[in-house]
């Protein structure tokens, strides 16, 4: 029931921060509405839990090794992004693109420092959850400086963990532009002569794009819903708006299921291979 709940508070999340991203105001005004939307997510996930309680020590440990580090990578993401946009500097290509690659260094650095957590983290490791991921196994100074029972000892830095993979893959995305002439004839033959376009219902990608998250496909099942979409979106070419909304419709089916495109492609899939097999035995036969 709680980990349900908490998913679907993290799926409102997310589509309001879609949301937010979208509009025309100044970065101090994206940054504060932001992480009002990620600390009103949180406060909802904490009463949530005070409400409903775990059923076992592995409801908790997936609370606390997963779900939890999903709300707050955001506000560490949101915080350390505005930063460093802030701190761009207005020069050549050159130092933007060494600004960049020396923050990305910098996460990197991160990263070594923690290397045995981090590789715990990378290969869904669970040999010490119940030490990191319960909160019964606090250490008693980590006790006094998260007094809470919202607090464990690994979740921060699982947290972290996340935050930083995706500034580091905003990063990378920001150097790969400053190289990239959009006014180059060869840039943009390439790019039309490459680009697939969604041509079918929205609402059948957007269920294909859950799917693909639900089923925890891409990063080992650490990429998010938002990045899932926005993969589809510019790989195909087409605008989702808020794929939440569109998800939320698929929800209120009744009559035919919730899952009426991928239901059609399984149903394509094996239409095709039973027509194959049954020509193919026939060419087969004297």
């Amino acid at each position: 029931m709680l980990i349900t709940q908490s998913e679907q508070i993290y799926l409102e999340m997310t589509a309001k921060l879609h949301e937010e991203k979208a509009k025309l105001i100044t970065d101090v005004q994206r940054l504060s509405s932001s992480l009002t939307i990620v600390e009103g997510a949180v406060t909802h996930l904490q009463s949530s839990l005070e409400k409903l309680g775990f059923a076992n020590d592995a409801e908790e440990i997936q609370f606390f090794k997963v779900i939890k580090p999903k709300f707050y990578s955001w506000k560490i993401f949101i915080i350390e992004q505005y930063n460093v946009f802030s701190n761009v500097p207005v020069d050549t290509f050159e130092r933007i693109r060494s600004y960049y690659t020396k923050e990305i260094d910098f996460l990197q650095r991160y990263f070594d420092q923690n290397q045995f957590l981090y590789q715990y983290y990378l290969s869904d490791e669970c040999s010490l959850d119940n030490d990191y991921f319960l909160r019964r196994n606090r250490e008693s100074i980590h006790a006094l400086i998260f007094p809470g029972k919202f607090e464990t000892k690994g979740d921060y830095i699982f947290a972290k963990f996340r935050a930083y993979e995706l500034l580091r893959e905003f990063l990378l995305v920001r150097i790969r532009l400053i190289y990239t002439d959009q006014d180059s004839s060869i840039f943009q033959f390439v790019t039309k002569s490459s680009k697939l376009t969604w041509t079918d219902d929205k609402v059948k990608l957007v269920e294909l794009a859950y799917g693909i998250y639900f089923m925890g496909s891409l990063n080992d099942g650490k990429a998010d819903i938002s990045q899932v979409v926005d993969v589809l979106e510019r790989t195909l070419n087409v605008d989702l708006g808020v794929a939440y909304r569109k998800f939320i419709d698929i929800t209120r089916r009744k009559n035919k299921g919730y899952t009426i495109y991928l239901d059609g492609m399984r149903d394509a899939i094996n239409n095709h291979i039973t027509e194959k097999h049954r020509f193919g035995s026939r060419g087969s036969k004297k």
